[in-house]
Formats: C-alpha cells, structure tokens, sequence
C-alpha cells in the first residue's frame, strides 16, 4: 500500500484495544456486528484464528496470523450508504486493534497482510502502541504514531521483500522451527545452524532476515522476551525467576532490554496487566 512509505501524514490515534485470551465458540460461531466509526482508519493485528469479517460487502475469511486493514466509513455526504461491519467467530487467539484518522486520504478497499513470519515482531510493536496510547502519560500520542510509522514501515519492507523461492525456504525452515522449539535454550547457537544447513553464516543470515525481518539473534530474542510477557501474568513468580526462565543470564539485562521493547519496566508491565484484567 502506498502510504506505507509516507512520513508527512497527519494522524491521530483515537483507540487502541486488544483481547489477548483465546476464544472458542466450537461449532457454535459468535456473529458480532459493529458500527464503524466516521472518518476512522482500522489496523488489525490477528493471531491465528477461525474468522471472517464482512466489511462493505467484502468477506475475508482468517485462519493464520494477520494484518487487516479496514478503509474508514466516510461521511454521509460522501457516502450516504450504511457500511456492513460483522466479524463470525469460531476461534480467535489474540486481536489487537488501532484506530485513527488522517488528514490525506488512504486506501479505499480492505488489505490483508499474513504476517505469520514476523508475527513476534508486529506484535511487541502493536502491544507497544496500545500500551503507550493507553498509559497516556506525556506526549503519548506522538509516541504513539510514531510506533504506528513502525509498524507502516515494517509491512511496507515485508510486503515488498519477504519473499523467498521454495528453495530458498526449505534451507531455512527446518532452522526456523528448531530455533522456535528450544529459543529457551541458552546454548542455542544460530551459527551451528548455519553449518547444518550447509551454507555460509552470511547467506543463512541473509535468508533469516529475508523471512522473518529479524537477525537470528533479534528473532531469538523476541521470542524470550514474549515468553517473559506471559510468564509475568503470573502473580507467584519472581522478576528474577521470570529473567532465568525465559533464557536470560541476568536480570539487569533483561529488565534493561524489556523496558527498550515494552517502554515499561517488567515490574510495571506486570502491575498494568492486573490494573486492566
């Protein structure tokens, strides 16, 4: 989408909302319907899930980890007709979503982006955006757009350049799980992979970073750091038995590397999950 790469739009963010528990209705679909709001840009981060939206006579069905983009439902002089906004639901696991407006004018149709392979990454931007919006301490809504230029960025650079040949994948996608399965493991050492995929460490990171948009080190961290997230949704656990289990040698440095991703302390993130919940 072209305004991905602009820099000089006018935006405010007006909501920022997410649910993070799973949802499952069985065979037994919920059939929400909603209002869209005027003149109002939606940005949808879902995780996997069994839905379809409905939107302006439009149907997208959902099942994987993905981006939606919802046009805003334009004035009444523009637009006289009542636009259709129902979301069926069997299963969802995670939806976080943005409001806003803008002073130029965006994308009239609704846009899908599968982000599965850079799911970790999207999230800690959309979950920074929604807590910063909703702490609303000083010069929050600059901060917040700013995130949300991230974010615009990384679906442009994604949208653009992710693409890889089968090939190419299947070099890197058995690294890929394993890294996924064991991120945990403090040994874990992406340059071994690299030799048992029978390539050069900078092509492997070349196609890594090609894949999921992250290092192997930032990919591997952003999986830790996510673990940490609900690890400290538990009221018994200590900060510093949270910093071990989630594969940090130190505490310092995990406090210090969550509050760079989070823009909160371990300990705050923590105290706003039970504030909220």
């Amino acid at each position: 989408m072209s305004f991905f790469n602009k820099t000089d739009l006018k935006i405010n963010i007006t909501r920022a909302w997410g649910i993070s528990h799973p949802i499952d209705y069985g065979d037994h679909p919920s059939v929400e319907t909603h209002s869209p709001e005027l003149n109002v840009y939606e940005l949808i981060l879902q995780g996997p899930c069994n839905r379809t939206f409905y939107y302006n006579g439009e149907s997208i069905h959902i099942t994987e980890p993905t981006i939606i983009f919802l046009p805003h439902c334009m004035t009444k002089i523009t637009n006289p007709m009542v636009r259709e906004y129902k979301i069926k639901t069997y299963y969802s696991n995670g939806i976080i979503a943005l409001h806003f407006t803008c002073d130029t004018p965006l994308a009239t149709s609704v846009e899908t982006f599968p982000c599965r392979a850079y799911f970790n990454e999207i999230q800690a931007l959309f979950l920074k955006l929604k807590q910063t919006h909703n702490d609303k301490l000083l010069a929050y809504n600059s901060i917040s757009v700013s995130i949300l230029y991230q974010i615009f960025a990384m679906l442009e650079k994604r949208s653009s350049s992710s693409y890889l040949s089968g090939k190419q994948y299947n070099i890197i996608k058995d690294s890929i799980s394993y890294i996924d399965e064991n991120y945990l493991d403090m040994s874990l050492d992406y340059r071994k992979l690299a030799a048992n995929s029978n390539i050069s460490l900078t092509y492997y990171h070349k196609l890594f970073k090609k894949k999921t948009g992250l290092s192997p080190n930032q990919y591997i961290l952003m999986k830790k750091l996510n673990y940490a997230c609900n690890l400290l949704t538990a009221p018994d656990l200590s900060i510093n038995s949270i910093s071990e289990m989630s594969g940090f040698s130190s505490v310092y440095y995990f406090s210090k590397i969550f509050k760079k991703h989070f823009l909160v302390s371990p300990h705050d993130y923590r105290k706003n999950f039970y504030a909220t919940h």
